[in-house]
């Protein structure tokens, strides 16, 4: 395995961190408001209603990964 696998492992290891922390069970979507005739399949998609709290999660989630130590940014200013 190269090192992009390590990293993406590492990531996957973080985001399953930052669920727990978070204490998300349910991953219901809210439908987004989409015209009549969406012309792409990604219009049709949900969006989480527990990103917020995801977010400020991962950012705190800190641990030795195989490529090397994750710490996450702290940073929980979101962009809205």
């Amino acid at each position: 395995m190269n090192a992009y696998g390590l990293r993406a492992y590492d990531a996957a290891t973080a985001f399953a961190l930052a669920i727990e922390k978070a204490g998300t069970t349910n991953f219901g979507l809210q439908k987004a408001n989409v015209s009549r005739n969406p012309s792409t399949d990604l219009a049709t998609l949900g969006v989480s209603l527990y990103g917020p709290n995801l977010h400020i999660a991962l950012s705190n989630t800190s641990f030795k990964g195989l490529a090397g130590y994750w710490i996450g940014s702290c940073n929980h200013r979101l962009s809205r």
